[in-house]
């Protein structure tokens, strides 16, 4: 969620601040180094495609098309039904996913307030093996696209804070989230498998419900426990949904298989590193520690994820931060890599930063009544802020307005340079 870090590949456990840390790791909230109060408005898009599922969903709804207006043999026959039911047999976790984000974040202090919403879909296929497939069985054919999917409302409030000055800090969030889930067959001998049929069956069959979600967080910054400490290296990590809050199905997934009863939001964990090599320079990795579902059947995710940023103009009033990473899915053999770039364009407090990722190949998605290919995955963000605050200095200008106790005193430094501060950091 966010272009800065979709641009950078994912990785953003270690260098999260300001509002949106709330999401990627809440102990970020209690930073007291370049942590920025303010609000942020973000979105974000992104499709995935694995395997022939979604050329032989095309393939065989053409086929069927063309044999209900009585098309000319070379479309409507057996050996060309074969073909895209071969490529419908989903050999192991192929599917097409796609996934929107859009959120408002605000912070003040170490407190963060989010109202964020997620939305997954996942398409499979499921091939009828029980009947005999032939253009003369057709109309008694029940392969279909089976799109499941949900829609998760967040609302909550996070914060962070240092364990007795040691430079780690600890958050949690503490959330409500409204939960809409749908499951619904799209039947390829009659349905066109294009975007407005997926939405539309969706939409047929939903629940909601509520539960609550916990999230926790850890980051260490080495430059608060030895302040001359070079590059600033920083550790996250964070776990999401520690709960595994679970949302009831709707009556059409609970008919085909008690497994589908309940879909559950599973807890996931990742870790981050990062270090600035240079004060306008911030390198960063991230890995996923959790193996997690994904709403395509049998197609997990465990991100690897790594990624840069060059402030190219860093000043106080103008600044332009250049952006790219790489992130790949090694749960998967056949996931291919995601190439990410972006940038931002920083006015004294108005930040806009935008982000695209983009594939190393592209898919075909039909062969019979025409060629079409798509990106393997492809991907928007963007966002709009308004961040005051985040100096270098541990003093009163990023002090907790809701803490009673003294100012802290800077920890000494044997650096002849101003207090706390690396030469190296912006």
């Amino acid at each position: 969620m966010g272009p800065r870090a979709m641009a950078m590949g994912g990785a953003h456990t270690a260098i999260a601040e300001g509002p949106v840390a709330s999401y990627y790791n809440p102990g970020a909230l209690g930073q007291v180094i370049s942590n920025p109060s303010g609000f942020e408005l973000q979105t974000s898009g992104r499709f995935e495609i694995n395997g022939e599922v979604i050329e032989g969903a095309n393939d065989f709804y053409e086929v069927a098309n063309q044999c209900r207006r009585e098309a000319p043999a070379a479309v409507c026959n057996n050996v060309e039904l074969s073909k895209a039911a071969l490529k419908l047999r989903n050999p192991g976790g192929e599917g097409a996913l796609a996934e929107a984000v859009g959120g408002l974040n605000l912070k003040f202090g170490r407190l963060a307030f989010f109202s964020n919403t997620f939305a997954f879909r996942g398409v499979t296929p499921d091939v009828d093996s029980g009947a005999s497939l032939t253009v003369a069985s057709l109309p008694n054919n029940r392969t279909n696209l089976r799109v499941r999917g949900a829609s998760y409302y967040e609302f909550g409030v996070g914060y962070g804070h240092e364990i007795l000055e040691t430079g780690l800090f600890l958050g949690t969030n503490v959330k409500g989230i409204v939960g809409r889930t749908g499951f619904t067959d799209l039947p390829l001998t009659r349905e066109n498998p294009e975007l407005g049929a997926v939405i539309r069956n969706y939409d047929r069959s939903t629940n909601v419900s509520f539960m609550p979600g916990v999230d926790v967080g850890l980051l260490w910054d080495a430059r608060e426990s030895f302040p001359d400490v070079w590059g600033r290296p920083r550790v996250g990590f964070v776990g999401r949904n520690v709960n595994a809050p679970a949302f009831n199905q709707p009556a059409r997934a609970r008919e085909l298989h008690d497994r589908y009863r309940y879909y559950n939001l599973q807890g996931q964990s990742r870790m981050g590193v990062a270090l600035d090599p240079h004060r306008r320079w911030t390198v960063a990795v991230d890995f996923d520690i959790t193996q997690n579902l994904t709403m395509v059947e049998r197609h997990t995710s465990r991100l690897y994820a790594a990624g840069t940023e060059l402030r190219l103009v860093d000043d106080p009033t103008f600044a332009i931060p250049l952006r790219g990473g790489v992130s790949k899915n090694i749960a998967q053999g056949n996931s291919g890599t995601l190439w990410t770039m972006g940038f931002g364009l920083h006015f004294m407090h108005f930040f806009m930063d935008f982000a695209a990722a983009i594939p190393e190949r592209w898919h075909r998605v039909q062969s019979i009544g025409g060629v079409e290919r798509l990106p393997h995955q492809f991907g928007l963000s963007a966002q709009l802020a308004l961040l005051f605050g985040g100096t270098e200095s541990i003093a009163e200008p990023n002090r907790d307005p809701f803490s009673t106790a003294p100012a802290r005193t800077p920890k000494a430094s044997s650096s002849t340079a101003p207090l706390n501060r690396d030469p190296f950091r912006r």
